[in-house]
């Protein structure tokens, strides 16, 4: 890469933060919110007896429900590209999101769940076994948290039985159509402002040791920034796709981190800086303005599962507040001024479709197919990124290119370039 000047894109996800020594993922956080629960290795029997005593106040969400039964079956989710893609199945093509009652909705989770079965008859059963006590949680759970009448045919409400006498095929609700996606999406926030108070009481912890998870991020910011860079980094002009959550970067008062990073943006919002509390009426302060959510690429148009999406819901975000030096700018400012961008390196990301949007977007804003910009998927040891994934992601951008045939040979266009590279960032000179 030239020593004259270094214009780049890094893009990072959730295995930045976990390289940082932060315990970010679905399976920490699931674990630190339901460790209470835990016995013989199972959450859902515990969760259960809540439900039933109504002591509802840690249980985030209906969501965290669906997950406990992933948990259970010993397939927990490593990555939080799984969590949601497990929401986008549950949602779409789901009949409770597109115009039925609740009752299609949790059925079409069902056969989402039992898909996920593979093994003997037996194994079968246990699975429609263990689906059938979350419907029953879940029915209850319902009842109380939105005050919805569940009522059995022989006329007894919802609270007048146990819970493990419900059968499903034989209750009724009073949900309408329209309520159905309304609820799933309240208790999504739900889910998003507990993860959000879990991730900000971590960073404060982790960084009460000498500020240990900031400054691990400056070092692999600047480690990112060198790779394969002949320009030092306090004159490069970096800008930062963040996927995560988190902001160490711009907290940092490095003089070289500070004036390489042009801008950053965080995707999918931004914590608060302190610990939110809840005031009387419920309500967080200061808030959490993050999100989940599927992608929107090929939702249908017009569907209510679109507000479900990330580009939906990022629309809702408040605007990132950013230091002043930053006001004013944009990602691809080095384009505007009749610039290139020498790379875009990816470092952390698991680049799953729930984000596909943003990198097709990128790679149509930076012509990929034309420019001379070098791709690095970078990572470290212990952390390898997948070579499938990283040519299912091209081939799949490689399908949105006329003529055709560019989509057809982008890959081998680029390695014939030598303009992709998947590398590990502890191996570098």
């Amino acid at each position: 890469m030239s020593s004259d000047s270094c214009n780049q894109i890094i893009v990072i996800g959730n295995g930045f933060d976990k390289a940082c020594g932060l315990p970010s993922s679905y399976g920490e956080y699931f674990n630190d919110r339901f460790q209470k629960y835990e016995v013989d290795g199972k959450v859902l029997p515990s969760l259960q007896k809540a439900v039933e005593k109504e002591e509802l106040e840690d249980i985030p969400s209906l969501w965290d429900l669906l997950f406990a039964a992933f948990h259970d079956e010993e397939t927990p989710f490593p990555r939080w590209m799984d969590v949601e893609s497990a929401i986008r199945n549950y949602l779409w093509p789901s009949a409770g999101v597109s115009g039925h009652s609740f009752d299609s909705a949790i059925d079409a989770w069902g056969k989402f769940f039992i898909k996920r079965t593979q093994g003997t008859y037996e194994d079968f059963l246990q699975a429609k076994k263990q689906q059938n006590q979350v419907e029953r949680i879940m029915m209850k759970y319902i009842s109380q948290k939105h005050t919805v009448e569940m009522v059995h045919q022989k006329g007894q409400k919802s609270k007048d039985y146990n819970l493990d006498d419900l059968n499903w095929d034989e209750t009724r609700q009073a949900f309408i159509d329209d309520d159905t996606p309304e609820m799933l999406l309240e208790e999504l926030n739900r889910f998003e402002e507990d993860f959000g108070v879990y991730l900000r009481k971590t960073v404060d912890l982790v960084n009460k040791d000498g500020g240990r998870y900031n400054s691990h991020a400056e070092l692999l910011y600047r480690r990112i920034g060198k790779y394969d860079c002949l320009v030092p980094i306090a004159r490069q002009r970096n800008s930062v796709v963040s996927f995560n959550y988190t902001t160490p970067l711009l907290e940092s008062v490095d003089d070289e981190v500070m004036s390489s990073l042009y801008i950053e943006q965080n995707v999918h919002g931004t914590l608060p800086n302190s610990v939110p509390q809840r005031d009387l009426l419920g309500n967080l302060n200061p808030p959490i303005n993050i999100i989940f959510g599927i992608d929107g690429y090929e939702a249908p148009k017009g569907n209510r599962v679109q507000r479900f999406t990330k580009t939906a819901r990022k629309l809702s975000l408040p605007r990132q507040e950013l230091p002043n030096r930053m006001r004013g700018r944009r990602m691809f400012d080095p384009l505007y001024e009749g610039e290139s961008i020498q790379a875009v390196k990816v470092y952390g990301h698991s680049l799953g479709e729930a984000d596909y949007s943003y990198f097709h977007a990128l790679f149509d804003q930076i012509d990929l197919y034309e420019s001379d910009t070098v791709l690095y998927f970078l990572y470290s040891t212990g952390h390898k990124t997948s070579p499938e994934a990283v040519g299912d992601l091209l081939n799949r951008y490689g399908e949105s290119l006329r003529p055709k045939a560019h989509g057809k040979n982008l890959l081998h266009k680029l390695m014939m370039e030598d303009r992709i590279r998947i590398a590990n960032l502890d191996e570098q000179n």
